[in-house]
């Protein structure tokens, strides 16, 4: 799909951001390990970092360790409100500011 948009000529395909919110937040993973040039930005709305317990995962799919990975894509983490304390501790810990935070590219 982000290919589909890319190639739309109302879109500047070498300035691209993409948005992921909620439980999307697991997809944002493989762009975080591995950003390709024309990515300019990942927004993160209220992200599931981590899956629920119990959920049965690829390791592809763990934005938290993909963070870890060193990636300088520029990050933009939104969070509104209180965790709920059944959601997983890394979606509330979320809160507390990540590694790359403030860099601007």
């Amino acid at each position: 799909m982000v290919e589909q948009v890319r190639a739309d000529p109302r879109v500047d395909a070498e300035r691209v951001v993409l948005w992921f919110f909620s439980g999307g937040g697991l997809f944002a993973a493989d762009w975080l390990r591995s950003a390709p040039p024309w990515l300019r930005g990942i927004a993160l709305a209220y992200p599931l970092l981590l899956p629920f317990p119990g959920w049965e995962v690829d390791t592809r799919f763990l934005p938290v360790e993909a963070l870890a990975s060193g990636g300088d894509v520029p990050l933009v983490l939104a969070r509104a409100g209180q965790d709920p304390r059944s959601w997983p501790a890394s979606t509330r810990s979320s809160r507390r500011r990540p590694r790359r935070a403030g860099r601007c590219g």
